[in-house]
């Protein structure tokens, strides 16, 4: 950038010594020149050469500083991009661990469904029945899932015939059997 300025204002120099060696032949020459120099009066070249100058140096430094705003805004969009980047990483950190919480929790509930497959089938069918009764619907579907058939069969025969018609359809119907399975 300081280079840029630098021959901006060599350029200009070199346009002012030509202009001051242009002024002085003229006047040299004519004699004319002298007269309007003693007299205070400037050539007008020389002016516009000085105002092409002034007015080269004021758009340089626009132009230095707009350069600077725009480096200042590509490093706090650098800035902002490598927060996201931080922030976007430590989201998907906390995305694998809640993964790995949410397996470790299903897991642990399959264990429990297991288990309490294994108390109902352990159990005689009037007594494995009252307690179906008292499950939530979908982890009653669940057990009865699981459970061997003829097992599941005698259960489902001690149930109140209402109950056991609701659970029945609840293995048979849409997602039944199968959303029973896939929430073990």
């Amino acid at each position: 950038m300081a280079s840029r300025a630098a021959m901006v204002l060599i350029a200009a120099g070199g346009l002012f010594t030509a202009a001051a060696g242009f002024a002085a032949v003229q006047d040299g020459a004519g004699g004319a020149g002298s007269a309007r120099a003693s007299r205070g009066m400037v050539d007008p070249r020389a002016a516009a050469m000085e105002g092409l100058a002034t007015r080269l140096a004021a758009q340089e430094r626009s132009l230095e500083r707009r350069e600077k705003s725009v480096t200042e805004r590509e490093q706090a969009i650098g800035a902002v991009e490598a927060r996201l980047q931080t922030r976007a990483e430590e989201l998907e950190a906390l995305r694998v661990k809640i993964d790995a919480l949410r397996g470790e929790v299903d897991a642990a509930y399959a264990e429990r469904v297991t288990l309490v497959v294994r108390t109902v089938e352990a159990m005689k069918p009037a007594a494995a029945a009252k307690m179906v009764e008292s499950l939530d619907r979908t982890l009653a579907i669940q057990v009865l899932n699981r459970m061997a058939p003829s097992k599941a069969g005698k259960l489902l025969a001690a149930l109140p015939p209402n109950l056991a018609a609701e659970l029945t359809e609840g293995i048979a119907g849409p997602g039944g059997a199968a959303g029973a399975e896939g929430a073990d």
